[in-house]
């Protein structure tokens, strides 16, 4: 739901950029309340994505988990940083010290163009493939959980049966832990 409500702001914020300022502080609003809810979700998520890998494979492998979650975390921003660099020298930016030297005011219309894309659409994007990826989470879980109560479901349970002089005893098909 939080994803929603960021994903509409920013898709309103590339609509329309230069909008009256209520609608402008309300678009922000409605992505910071998306934006921090979707970190509380993350790291929400992460005990419990810790917690299936530990009953699936019987290893415990928190630091794993945290660490890689750190490693990608820290490439994503600095891939991010450099394309968001890229993008804006090949549109034309000139810092503010460029700009002095040169005498002019402002940026030229491709470098606004290339900004409110980065800033707007390209996260709406990525926060639109989030939201996908979470629904398959979901889904995962949900398999999971079916497949779980398949198999309780399927278990035999131990039974005696006496034939004249001889016990039987029938054992389940799962192995105890």
């Amino acid at each position: 739901v939080s994803s929603l409500f960021a994903s509409v702001a920013l898709l309103v914020l590339f609509l329309f950029p230069q909008s009256a300022n209520g609608v402008y502080f309300l678009n922000v609003f409605c992505l910071s309340f998306g934006s921090s809810a979707s970190n509380l979700v993350t790291f929400a998520l992460m005990p419990d994505v810790v917690a299936m890998n530990e009953e699936v494979s019987g290893l415990r492998r928190e630091g794993l988990f945290y660490s890689f979650f750190a490693l990608t975390s820290k490439v994503a921003q600095g891939f991010a940083s450099l394309f968001a660099t890229y993008a804006l020298s090949y549109s034309g930016y000139l810092n503010p010290t460029e700009q002095q030297e040169q005498g002019v005011t402002g940026q030229e219309p491709q470098v606004v163009t290339v900004l409110n894309f980065l800033v707007t659409l390209f996260p709406l994007v990525l926060r639109i493939l989030g939201i996908l990826t979470a629904l398959g989470y979901w889904w995962s879980v949900k398999r999971l959980n079916i497949s779980r109560t398949e198999v309780i479901a399927s278990e035999k349970i131990p039974i005696l049966q006496t034939d004249s002089a001889n016990v039987i005893a029938a054992t389940s098909s799962v192995p105890a832990m």
